[in-house]
């Protein structure tokens, strides 16, 4: 027996686990964005948590594979959800001062 051969089907259960668990997170943020359309905090929160899903989507097949890109593929991720999550949260605190409501159906107030 060649002993690659048992390390991938030794950690195929977790790597199972893993990807299966970033599949529901994926879910959860799209019926997040679906479902929620007036705030613009739960929204971003959801976008968050697909980002997260992403992040460990590549864990688990680069923990699957014996490679670490995968891995460094999603720290990447990571600090990117992290500054998307800065920017947008700025945005909405000069939105908020600008029309006192965070909601997103009052976003037409600033077309102009």
């Amino acid at each position: 027996m060649n002993l690659t051969y048992y390390t991938y089907f030794s950690s195929s259960y977790i790597d199972l686990y893993l990807v299966s668990f970033s599949i529901l997170l994926f879910s959860i943020g799209l019926l997040g964005i679906s479902l929620n359309r007036k705030h613009a905090i739960v929204m971003l929160m959801a976008i968050e948590i697909m980002f997260l899903a992403v992040a460990f989507s590549f864990i688990g097949y680069s923990s699957f594979y014996n490679d670490f890109h995968g891995q460094v593929f999603a720290l990447y991720i990571l600090a990117a959800a992290g500054a998307e999550s800065a920017i947008a949260l700025s945005l909405i605190l000069v939105f908020f001062r600008a029309s006192g409501s965070i909601s997103v159906l009052t976003l037409k107030q600033l077309r102009g």
